[in-house]
């Protein structure tokens, strides 16, 4: 209340002239040089919906992209830690006023994808735009922490549970230009009415209501569109970022019947998906999951953009998630559990790969499709005849399918040593 001058104000004013985004450092001591994180992996941890990232790093004040108004305060945590660099932003929103759902009181979550363009006035949400602003300061924030701190542009990574994995879901999984490979524990993987309704987790802060189909994002497309997961992996061309997911069936705060026909659509796209389930609840699913499903957690950060890997579709070991309905189908199974692969040889003439499967009580031969992807070097043509040699047995050829991608159907994998995979271009 009161101004001294050259103690808490200016003895002159000074030139302001625009300049790019800056975060500030906000702990005592100066922050870890540029470049700290030269070379180590770069990892994105979103918390859930009822967490907070304690005595975060860095503050800065986002543009109008990135929030209801221009100047919004958000802080993040960055952490320098082993191998790696763990970025914790947060997800709340301050929008000037009590909200019902808020967190803090005049807060909201935004399950990591954005809200009403007139968020701060309920009055006017009916003629404000879902907004991907969330995403649009996360995406600040990885360009920031990996230039400023030198990570590996090949080891991003994406994890979460509860709403951070509901994020890991509908950010991670739409840039696969930038993640590497992602882990979701209990996600929603589409915002839809069915079950308990998961759809209603964007109401308070999208729309104040329920939601329709006429309902748009700043993107011109349907809400309920731009957050159903299974329409986005049905639709996408890309090699699409690993997904490693566990649920529970019985988990009120995620609707089983939504994850059923998403995991249907990543094995009919062939995309790479390791799903475990059990008949748990919110917070106990896969608590009691084998040692290897919990090793997923380090596992999914062994790919690299860099580096080619295989999507596994149709395996003969995974279990019948049912039809959605809680009681249907296998109460604890998972699909592609076990599978891994090593010792990737991507060159231009030729690819060869030694295909894995284990875990306790696997019966062998084990059989799945095999689909490359990510392929580095050994780039095909639609059509193109290949000569494909799996294990000991004889040459057979196949045809690069659309867009040039190799599958290689019903690969019998005979014992935990693996088979290898070998395949050539047949001369024309």
């Amino acid at each position: 209340t009161h101004l001294a001058a050259g103690v808490n104000s200016l003895t002159a004013g000074v030139p302001a002239v625009p300049g790019a985004i800056r975060p500030i450092w906000q702990r005592p001591g100066p922050p870890p040089p540029p470049g700290a994180g030269r070379g180590k992996a770069q990892w994105l941890s979103l918390h859930g919906k009822s967490g907070v990232v304690p005595d975060m790093e860095y503050l800065f004040f986002g543009d109008r992209t990135m929030g209801w108004r221009e100047g919004l305060a958000v802080k993040f945590s960055v952490r320098v830690a082993g191998d790696e660099v763990v970025i914790r932003p947060t997800d709340r929103t301050w929008i000037n006023r009590p909200h019902p759902d808020g967190a803090g009181g005049s807060a909201i979550w935004s399950f990591w994808y954005g809200y009403n363009s007139e968020i701060c006035d309920r009055q006017r949400m009916a003629q404000g735009v879902p907004t991907n602003y969330t995403e649009r300061r996360n995406l600040w924030i990885l360009d920031w922490v990996g230039r400023h701190y030198q990570t590996d542009p090949n080891r991003w990574y994406c994890s979460g549970s509860s709403m951070g994995g509901c994020g890991t879901i509908s950010f991670g999984l739409r840039h696969p230009d930038l993640f590497a490979a992602l882990h979701a524990h209990v996600p929603i993987v589409s915002y839809t009415y069915l079950g308990s309704g998961s759809a209603k987790r964007l109401e308070a802060a999208c729309w104040g209501g329920p939601i329709t189909e006429d309902v748009k994002t700043n993107e011109g497309v349907p809400l309920l569109d731009r957050m159903n997961g299974t329409k986005f992996v049905r639709e996408s061309d890309a090699d699409l970022p690993p997904l490693f997911v566990v649920h529970g069936r019985r988990d009120a705060s995620i609707p089983w019947e939504n994850n059923p026909p998403f995991y249907r659509a990543m094995n009919e796209a062939r995309q790479a998906l390791a799903v475990y389930w059990d008949d748990g609840e919110h917070p106990t699913a896969g608590k009691d999951a084998p040692a290897d499903v919990k090793a997923w957690t380090q596992q999914f950060r062994q790919f690299r953009l860099d580096q080619s890997f295989p999507a596994f579709a149709n395996t003969s070991a995974s279990r019948d998630p049912g039809n959605g309905n809680p009681d249907d189908g296998d109460i604890v199974g998972w699909i592609n559990r076990g599978l891994s692969w090593r010792e990737i040889e991507d060159e231009p003439d030729h690819y060869a790969i030694t295909i894995l499967a284990e875990y306790p009580g696997l019966e062998y031969p084990l059989r799945t499709d095999v689909t490359l992807r990510r392929v580095q070097k050994f780039r095909t043509a639609p059509g193109e005849r290949l000569s494909v040699r799996i294990g000991d047995a004889p040459p057979a050829q196949i045809a690069a399918a659309a867009r040039g991608r190799i599958t290689i159907p019903a690969i019998a994998i005979p014992s935990p040593a693996g088979v290898r995979l070998k395949i050539f271009r047949i001369n024309r």
